[in-house]
């Protein structure tokens, strides 16, 4: 399963992250909100959510509803790829329109 909280521009490289059966859970779209997907191959299933209808309450009760699985290792995070100073912030966007596969991180 993959939490896809950018969207768009992270989109593709959610999708190639998951594993055959995998589940993509999406939040947002920062870019575009239009991406080519091949759903068939990899028996896909995405979910889109309308982050936007939810108030900060709501959206507090689904990270909650998460926090079990990540706590006991079921969902596990992608491997940090690189690492960005806040001042390389345009070259960590960048990283991620181009695909980088993990995480793409920026440290204040």
């Amino acid at each position: 399963m993959v939490y896809d909280a950018v969207g768009g521009v992270t989109t593709a490289s959610a999708l190639a992250s998951l594993a055959h059966g995998g589940r993509l859970v999406v939040i947002s779209a920062v870019g575009t909100r239009t991406v080519e997907i091949d759903l068939y191959r990899k028996e896909t299933r995405i979910l889109g959510c309308n982050s936007l209808r939810l108030d900060v309450v709501e959206s507090g009760e689904r990270l909650a509803q998460l926090a079990p699985y990540f706590e006991s290792g079921q969902f596990r995070p992608l491997p940090i790829a690189r690492r960005y100073s806040i001042e390389e912030g345009r070259d960590a966007y960048l990283a991620v329109a181009h695909r980088t596969r993990g995480r793409v991180v920026i440290c204040p």
